[in-house]
């Protein structure tokens, strides 16, 4: 008897657990057949508000808390992703009684392309000797594929004029309270707790936000409210003006305080994307505004950062890129370059397919790679990281998909309605701004950026499908 008490108190636990997960699953799934935009909302709202802490870049590593990572210890894949695809098969299942469609896409022909790509390597993964669930893993090319569900989801549940402009307003209002709460923080809490510069680099700098994220979505928020701000005429709706010239100066400060190259490289040609959707007269003001108030903020606060750096090291490219420059000059075998060259190395005649989903470079002999901590899993290059797994195959795939979405941008940017434009050229401006985190950062590998990218990758063609469908009211 003692035995079999000692069994049920032993599995009891993890039974309990079990059939909570189940409960929620079925409920959530009752709940997305009948209430799937708001299950959406609240799914953006996670992502927009839950940064993407990492205890390595952390002083106290025991208080990094990091919602993308929760339930993989017990159930492989995090909980987040349950929700996502969850949400996706009760949508399906949705518009397959209800006769519902979406806004179409020409985009997504590419997305089910890289989902066959990526369940391929699944089934090739046993003739390898890999666990099937190995080419699953986040350091493969799974979140792609998040990426294109996510967009979906975005096509399918926002068909309305007044759902978009519902969408509108609730990224407005998350996008102002996670910038305000970085201000606050920057100002009287000492800034973001996971600072590598500090606690790795023994660069004595507060900053305001370290994840790329929230610093894409204080890009995001200072062109859209730039954007509604232009539109609101003045001497009306004073409330409305001083709430976007408020996100515009948190988005700014945001932006110029996060002291990290790849942000303002981003806000630079998020900026040109800017500039170019304007005419003149408006180009030319946009162009003196930039000039006489961004440039001396970015160059203030390069000089703050890096003077120190590269006056020790003897020049001024050292002193912007140490990491990737060895005596003055760009390094191949050093730095954060040493991965690529490892990468370019190791991929050897495997140049078409790839190393798989599951696979790994071997850089156990460049010094400087160390902190992979023995796991060759990725490299600082989004696009690298695709060509590394998925070999020319899946980077001419991946690469297709973002150029089918800029020329279906750039094709129907004159053709968008007034009211629908702050969205459509939102999207740009962060696409712009995410370039230099995929030639140069880790994307694909990071549950949270690939998801918003789905997300604002997605405007275009909904704004458009309103417009097709819903035509705005004339002012």
């Amino acid at each position: 008897m003692a035995e079999v008490l000692q069994i049920v108190a032993f599995w009891l636990p993890f039974g309990a657990s079990l059939a909570a997960i189940f409960m929620g699953v079925v409920l959530s799934f009752m709940a997305t057949l009948v209430w799937p935009r708001y299950l959406m909302l609240l799914f953006l709202g996670i992502f927009i508000l839950s940064p993407n802490e990492g205890a390595w870049a952390m002083k106290d590593p025991s208080l990094a808390f990091n919602v993308y990572d929760k339930g993989r210890s017990y159930l492989f894949f995090p909980l987040l992703h349950f929700y996502l695809w969850g949400m996706w098969l009760g949508v399906q299942l949705r518009f397959a009684f209800s006769g519902e469609r979406g806004h179409p896409s020409p985009l997504k022909w590419w997305i089910i392309a890289f989902a066959a790509l990526v369940f391929c390597h699944a089934l090739l993964a046993p003739a390898f000797d890999r666990n099937v669930l190995e080419a699953l893993l986040p350091s493969g090319l799974v979140n792609i594929v998040s990426m294109g569900i996510a967009f979906t989801l975005m096509l399918q549940l926002f068909t309305t004029q007044k759902e978009a402009e519902s969408l509108e307003r609730w990224f407005l209002i998350l996008f102002a309270g996670r910038m305000l709460w970085g201000a606050i923080r920057f100002v009287a809490l000492g800034g973001d707790p996971m600072n590598v510069y500090d606690v790795r680099q023994n660069i004595p700098v507060r900053i305001t936000f370290f994840d790329i994220n929230d610093n894409l979505l204080a890009c995001a928020s200072l062109f859209l409210a730039a954007w509604r701000l232009a539109q609101t005429p003045r001497g009306r709706e004073h409330v409305f003006r001083g709430f976007y010239v408020l996100v515009i100066a948190l988005a700014l400060f945001t932006l110029v305080l996060s002291f990290r190259r790849t942000v303002w490289m981003g806000l630079v040609l998020a900026t040109v994307a800017l500039l170019t959707s304007r005419q003149w007269p408006h180009r030319a003001i946009t162009f003196a505004g930039v000039v006489g108030v961004g440039v001396p903020a970015l160059l203030y606060a390069a000089y703050d950062r890096f003077a120190e750096v590269a006056q020790s090291r003897g020049s001024l490219l050292s002193g912007f890129f140490p990491d990737v420059t060895q005596r003055g000059m760009l390094s191949f075998e050093s730095g954060r370059f040493s991965e690529l060259t490892a990468m370019f190395r190791s991929i050897g005649d495997n140049w078409l397919w790839g190393l798989g989903a599951w696979g790994e470079f071997d850089g156990r002999f460049y010094a400087d790679l160390h902190f992979h901590q023995g796991y060759y899993l990725y490299v600082h290059s989004g696009l690298g990281h695709v060509f590394l797994k998925a070999g020319v195959l899946g980077l001419l795939l991946f690469v297709a998909l973002l150029v089918v979405y800029t020329s279906f941008a750039l094709r129907h940017r004159s053709q968008v309605h007034a009211r629908l434009r702050p969205l459509f050229e939102t999207s740009l401006v962060v696409a712009a701004f995410s370039v230099p985190n995929l030639i140069g950062g880790t994307p694909i590998i990071e549950l949270r950026t690939m998801v918003l990218l789905g997300v604002f990758l997605s405007l275009p063609f909904l704004a458009m499908g309103l417009q097709a469908r819903d035509p705005p009211e004339r002012p």
